[in-house]
């Protein structure tokens, strides 16, 4: 059997899962990152993900921590892994076992209201179709020291 995602032979089980991806419309690359993703753990196991124990999947995720993972690689897995054991193999048991990791924001940045009224002055003469631009501004674009401001047209290119 050949999968067009990959153009290899596949698995009874690979297919099972890129049908349940289909049947739910999932786009190409998802399927091809959620096929990888189960892939690995399969890797990490040394046997067929569908033996997996809710053991051998804490200690993957602790393996996958202790690699360095990025935050996002290590959510994409779980959703990955979530949907195989939830919707290819009827496990959702061991999908409750999966945990996400917190992803860590920074703040945005907040004007005081004195470089408020600074940036409002500074853009007061500025008409028409600059004084859009002007609040769509980044604080870079701004230097409340020399009293100037410079504005940036990004046109999405």
């Amino acid at each position: 059997m050949i999968n067009a995602i990959s153009e290899v032979p596949v698995g009874s089980l690979r297919q099972r899962m890129i049908d349940d991806m289909n049947m739910r419309r999932y786009a190409r690359e998802t399927q091809r990152n959620y096929v990888r993703d189960v892939a690995r753990l399969a890797t990490y196991l040394g046997r067929p993900p569908d033996t997996a124990t809710a053991e051998d999947l804490r200690q993957f995720q602790i393996d996958q921590r202790e690699a360095g993972l990025g935050v996002p690689t290590m959510n994409s897995i779980v959703a990955a892994l979530r949907f195989f054991f939830t919707h290819t193999l009827d496990r959702p048991d061991l999908s409750r076992k999966l945990y996400t990791v917190k992803h860590p924001r920074s703040l945005p940045v907040v004007l005081s209201p004195d470089e408020v009224a600074r940036l409002l002055v500074l853009t007061a003469g500025v008409n028409g179709h600059r004084r859009f631009h002007c609040v769509f501004r980044k604080i870079p674009d701004s230097d409340f020291t020399k009293s100037r401001t410079g504005i940036s047209v990004n046109t999405g290119q």
